[in-house]
């Protein structure tokens, strides 16, 4: 993104968003629990985890557009909590510290 004449300050937050969101999923997944003893519990966890996650994102987010009663659902999810960076314009690099700072489950 420097190469395109961008802000390197922009460019820097633009590239945390992306480690910060895969950071977050990989904290989410955890360790092996009792109830994914199977490949496909394991994939029907994880999905259902990610979908929740990423609904409760779409839920703040369209609260947001309008009302904005309940756009507090996406401080919920790992997912809302790296589009709250806002690379190039705002810079809150305190959101990424978000996925940083949660405990992965044992």
């Amino acid at each position: 993104m420097l190469g395109k004449g961008l802000p390197a300050g922009g460019s820097l937050a633009f590239g945390a968003e992306f480690h910060a969101q895969r950071l977050g999923v990989r904290r989410r997944r955890g360790g092996r629990r009792p109830a994914d003893r199977s490949a496909r519990s394991a994939r029907v966890i994880g999905v259902a985890v990610l979908g929740a996650s990423y609904a409760l994102r779409v839920g703040g987010d369209i609260s947001a557009i309008g009302d904005g009663k309940l756009s507090w659902l996406s401080w919920l999810s790992p997912i809302g909590w790296v589009t709250h960076i806002f690379p190039y314009w705002a810079n809150n690099w305190w959101a990424a510290g978000c996925p940083c700072s949660s405990r992965r489950p044992r």
